[in-house]
């Protein structure tokens, strides 16, 4: 069966959940009913929802994992029970028997084919107008876009205020910055801005980082542009320092870059667990990622003298080892890790070779590189839904971030939550 766009109810405000969510082809009816089932603790009244990941390390074998996603305020120890216990990894092999469980009923039919569904989400190119962010925003929801993301960039407007703004005028969008510099910020303080940003959307906040690389924006403001080793090591210690701050409130460290002793953050989130996003292609950037994040995005711009971009990563073989890269990198939770890609360029339908021409020439690469890389869509829709599908099954990429909202959106219409 096609699981729908959005398979899950959401009573309250649903926290945003780390697990991606997955086709399924059941072959044949449990009378439990279609997968994935919804349960309910009745030791603690909390909303858990159950799908099937593939769990790591186990090639193409498939198990269940309860999906941390419930009202806030229902934070049930027993959820850690299906997380971390019996069923953790289990592989199902037929049958139409329950499992027992207090959080947990599910009928165990045979699964097969899961592959992360497709999200979708734009990226905006002007966030100065109040008027515009409201209908930019309220847009790009109805047109099935899951998410709204800002950029930082010295000479622009600011991440965060527009995202509150984009976030006040919709009910489901979620927002963040794509991706912040982490040279521009100090750790303790992101924390905090972040955990207000999330209080103020709703807890709807994705956060966005990056290691940064632009000299010119750089020496515009009198800030050092540490060395590329360095910013990675001080990348890894704010990330660190990110996660315990916004899952704890509290972090003590101290590194090289870092001395923090915040006993108490003095604002918490309204997610339990702020999805935080890492943008970057070096090999040490993308094993800090696999530690930490929870969705990787590849990009396909290195960074030439004086960090100025260059289409230095856009071939697919390039791309596939910074996968390999990362699951490594991770281990264990590389299925908990969603792939993402910001997608260049974009142009859908009639002109589309001439799009590839004009490209060839702005980047220097040629056809086949443009046709093959994950971040040039250039075609018909059913041409670049062939490719992403593709992509999807090489890569693991099923989160793509485009930057034109209506031109892309017959794809949007056809792939959202496939």
């Amino acid at each position: 069966m096609r699981l729908p766009r959005e398979p899950f109810p959401q009573p309250g405000r649903p926290r945003f959940s780390r697990k991606r969510v997955f086709r399924a082809r059941a072959t044949r009816a449990s009378p439990a009913g279609p997968l994935p089932q919804v349960a309910g603790c009745g030791r603690c009244a909390g909303t858990t929802y159950a799908l099937p990941i593939r769990p790591s390390g186990t090639g193409n074998r498939y198990g269940w994992r309860g999906l941390l996603r419930r009202d806030r305020g229902n934070d049930c120890e027993h959820l850690r029970d299906i997380e971390n216990g019996p069923f953790r990894g289990s592989v199902l092999d037929g049958g139409d028997e329950a499992i027992d469980h207090p959080l947990l009923r599910i009928g165990r039919s045979y699964v097969d084919a899961m592959i992360g569904r497709f999200r979708f989400a734009l990226q905006a190119q002007e966030l100065s107008d109040r008027v515009g962010i409201v209908a930019l925003a309220r847009r790009a929801e109805e047109l099935g876009y899951e998410e709204l993301y800002s950029y930082d960039h010295v000479g622009e407007v600011d991440p965060f205020t527009p995202l509150v703004v984009a976030a006040e005028a919709t009910t489901t969008l979620r927002v963040g910055p794509l991706v912040l510099n982490n040279e521009f910020h100090h750790p303790a303080l992101l924390a905090r801005t972040a955990a207000t940003v999330d209080r103020l959307t709703g807890g709807r906040l994705v956060l966005g980082i990056g290691t940064g690389y632009m000299q010119a924006e750089h020496d515009a403001i009198g800030l050092e542009l540490r060395r590329p080793r360095d910013r990675v090591e001080r990348f890894l210690e704010s990330l660190t320092a990110l996660r315990s701050l916004l899952d704890e409130g509290a972090v003590t460290m101290d590194g090289r870059h870092h001395h923090l002793t915040v006993a108490d953050l003095g604002v918490r989130p309204l997610q339990a667990h702020v999805p935080i996003l890492v943008g970057g292609h070096g090999p040490r950037l993308i094993s800090a990622a696999g530690r930490l994040a929870d969705i990787f995005q590849f990009t396909g711009l290195t960074h030439g003298p004086g960090g100025v971009p260059q289409a230095g990563g856009f071939d697919i073989e390039a791309v596939a080892l910074r996968a390999q890269w990362l699951t490594e990198a991770a281990g264990e939770r590389s299925a908990d890790i969603e792939r993402s890609v910001l997608v260049q360029a974009t142009h859908i339908g009639d002109g589309a070779d001439q799009a590839v021409d004009r490209a060839t020439k702005r980047l220097g690469v040629d056809r086949e590189l443009i046709a093959a890389s994950p971040f040039l869509l250039f075609g018909s829709v059913e041409q670049v839904i062939e490719e992403l599908e593709s992509r999807r099954d090489r890569l693991g990429i099923s989160h793509v971030v485009v930057r034109d909202l209506e031109g892309f959106q017959p794809v949007v219409a056809a792939l959202a939550g496939r």
